[in-house]
């Protein structure tokens, strides 16, 4: 049995549905966040949350290409499942963190927009 194919295909599955799910959402979100800190231009605000859409499907595929080309041969089932599992979670930890140092500059900003206000 080829582990490799099976795995590849688990993992695309997963991160396909992590990638789809986590950016529609934070794009649907977010656009109320960067209306709040560009005020009165819709337009330029929906494009701003465009690129950040487009940003984080970029470093989330850049990070799947590169995590199969890394893939070491596999012999079994349970190496299997703890390669899915090991990948999976990096790529949530780094989308997390990235989530946070969002969350931080979309905050300092608020805070100097009020200021100026």
């Amino acid at each position: 049995m080829n582990y490799n194919l099976i795995g590849y295909l688990l993992f695309f599955l997963i991160m396909g549905t992590i990638i789809v799910k986590v950016g529609w959402g934070c794009y649907r979100n977010g656009t109320t966040y960067v209306l709040h800190i560009i005020p009165n231009q819709q337009d330029f605000s929906l494009r701003i949350n465009k690129m950040l859409l487009l940003g984080y499907y970029l470093v989330n595929i850049g990070y799947v290409v590169y995590s199969i080309s890394t893939w070491e041969p596999i012999d079994g089932l349970m190496p299997m499942l703890e390669n899915i599992s090991y990948r999976t979670a990096c790529i949530v930890l780094v989308l997390s963190g990235l989530h946070y140092m969002n969350i931080i500059a979309l905050n300092i900003l608020l805070k100097q927009n009020s200021y100026s206000s």
